[in-house]
């Protein structure tokens, strides 16, 4: 007897238990599909609200689990209402109108907190996870005009609709694997767009409340934000580069932000290239394997239009700049261009404490207009700092010079230095330029002055060259001391009888320059170190570093030549010969 009335105890205990898991779980059942109809129904209404008409969104489906506080909704889709956003262009509220179009597969939520919903008309909860979506954010200007008052007053009128929610928080949002485009067209009808592909985003705290004003303490209406993409490519109608990086690390709490694999080059190749510019000019190749912003002010950078960091790193560098001469010369001015003239006319108000650059490559590469071939100068391992890059007018006020110094070594072989100090406030562009070189030979230099000087250095050896260069947009001033031995060099001329040019050598003219008209060495045996000064007037249409060029051409010129009626004699002969035309008044820049 005992055991049965064990047994039918059970049995009624069973009953009971699945009697109440079959009622919770209907009732679950229930309220899931309450709030899924009531998600369905308001969810537009709600998103509406929330972006004063702006937005319209739909979904395909979702679903919803009670007890677990998870909801999963399938096919997102959000778009500008084209009617509210053209009021919004018409009110002279804004300059300019930005919109979103955004599509998602799936969106998890989980935390949801039910009863805020109910009792407080509030959206809250735990994590949103958006997976794979695809957006479009357009901005377009506004042209505004005195009679959008009125209708500004008429949008005041607009009323809320009933069932608004107040806010919508959030722990943590999390994109996940998502594609952005952005797209942008100014007031002059330019226009330009930057692809971001393979986003992980992370947002955590988010909030965002009915009505409230933009909280600048927050990115993204959040109070911490990590940013990561795998691709970035920036394009604009008739530019010929493209800008790309591979990766972008940006996390708000540290203020960093790191650009890995940033590369800045033509869209075309060096013939399509010319062809669309009809004159010489520059076409450069820029390599950045790591570019990271330290201490960077996102705040300012995001509010005010302001790039502010401590400091900048560049580790590995790789500059490269290729100009053919077989074209036409550019008559473009470059007056105003020089390089803190620029900064200064820069629109994104500047302050980088420090620029550091750990083990760079710069290489200029020239293509001669008289023998077809190509001459270079190459920088390697160059590393140096650069402070003081602001154009904000009251810290111009506080320190007037940006200097920058660097170190080297030419043709990866001899020691070079150089220090620039640009005087930012002066409109003309003032600056010196201090540098020495050091361990120079002859094989390091000769397949270039044979390209671009018809000259073969058959033997030299600079020990050291100590340099000063200072001037401005109209002219430019120099002080050299070039400490050399064993000056030897064969002059030659183009042979162009057949398919290809060849240089042959020139004896006679070769012997009469090396025994009359240049010194082999400074100084020479018994007598004292040549030291000399140059002065040029600056070619409005060349670049800042042809005026330091030819300075140092210059100085090179009167520390080589014996005198100067012999030179002048031989450039007239030159006009035919052309050498020392070619030799010391270097290619225009």
């Amino acid at each position: 007897m005992p055991n049965n009335k064990s047994h039918k105890t059970l049995k009624i205990a069973l009953i009971i238990t699945i009697l109440l898991i079959g009622g919770v779980t209907a009732w679950a059942a229930w309220v899931a599909n309450h709030y899924k109809a009531l998600i369905k129904d308001n969810l537009p209404n709600w998103v509406a609200n929330a972006t004063d008409d702006v937005y319209h969104v739909s979904l395909k489906d979702i679903s919803i689990n009670i007890i677990t506080r998870r909801v999963t909704i399938s096919g997102i889709r959000l778009w500008p209402d084209t009617v509210r956003v053209n009021e919004l262009k018409e009110s002279g509220k804004k300059t300019s109108i930005t919109t979103l179009e955004l599509e998602i597969p799936k969106v998890e939520i989980n935390g949801i907190k039910w009863a805020n919903i109910i009792a407080n008309n509030e959206v809250g909860c735990g994590q949103v996870v958006l997976w794979n979506a695809e957006g479009v954010i357009t901005q377009i200007p506004v042209l505004l005009d005195s009679a959008q008052k009125k209708v500004a007053d008429s949008l005041k009128q607009r009323k809320k609709k009933a069932g608004v929610i107040k806010q919508f928080s959030v722990d943590e949002i999390r994109l996940v694997q998502s594609d952005i485009k952005f797209k942008s067209r100014t007031k002059d009808n330019d226009s330009f767009s930057f692809d971001m592909q393979r986003c992980n985003i992370t947002l955590n705290d988010w909030l965002l409340k009915a009505g409230q004003k933009n909280d600048t303490s927050r990115f993204l209406f959040a109070k911490k934000g990590h940013v990561e993409l795998d691709s970035f490519v920036y394009k604009k109608e008739g530019l010929l580069y493209n800008i790309s990086t591979s990766k972008i690390d940006f996390e708000t709490d540290k203020n960093s932000l790191v650009l890995n694999d940033l590369r800045i080059g033509p869209a075309v190749t060096k013939e399509a290239f010319y062809k669309a510019i009809g004159h010489q000019k520059e076409i450069y190749h820029l390599h950045f394997p790591s570019v990271a912003f330290v201490n960077m002010n996102w705040k300012k950078m995001i509010n005010n239009n302001q790039l502010m960091a401590d400091s900048v790193l560049l580790k590995d560098p790789n500059i490269n700049v290729y100009l053919s001469r077989l074209l036409p010369p550019n008559k473009e001015s470059k007056l105003g261009k020089y390089p803190h003239q620029l900064l200064h006319k820069l629109k994104l108000k500047t302050d980088i404490q420090c620029i550091k650059i750990n083990n760079g490559k710069v290489a200029y590469e020239e293509v001669n207009d008289r023998t077809h071939r190509e001459g270079d100068v190459k920088f390697e391992a160059v590393n140096g700092m650069v402070h003081n890059v602001t154009n904000i007018d009251s810290l111009v006020a506080r320190n007037k010079i940006c200097t920058i110094a660097l170190h080297g070594k030419l043709y990866g072989k001899s020691d070079i230095t150089a220090t620039f100090k640009l005087l930012l406030p002066d409109t003309n562009g003032h600056f010196t330029m201090d540098g020495t070189l050091k361990n120079l030979d002859a094989e390091q230099i000769t397949n270039t002055t044979k390209a671009l000087a018809l000259a073969e250095i058959s033997s030299f050896h600079v020990s050291k060259m100590d340099m000063h260069v200072e001037g401005n947009q109209y002219e430019g001033s120099g002080n050299f001391t070039i400490l050399y031995n064993d000056l030897k060099i064969i002059l030659q001329k183009v042979d162009s009888s057949g398919e290809k040019r060849k240089l042959n050598d020139k004896p006679l003219i070769s012997f009469l320059a090396n025994n009359i008209v240049i010194y082999s060495d400074n100084p020479m045996k018994g007598d004292s170190v040549r030291s000399v000064s140059t002065y040029l007037k600056r070619d409005p249409q060349k670049s800042f570093f042809s005026l330091i060029w030819k300075n140092i051409f210059q100085g090179l010129e009167k520390t080589v030549v014996k005198n100067k009626q012999i030179e002048e004699m031989a450039k007239k002969k030159g006009k035919k010969e052309g050498f020392f035309k070619r030799l010391f008044g270097k290619k225009n820049k």
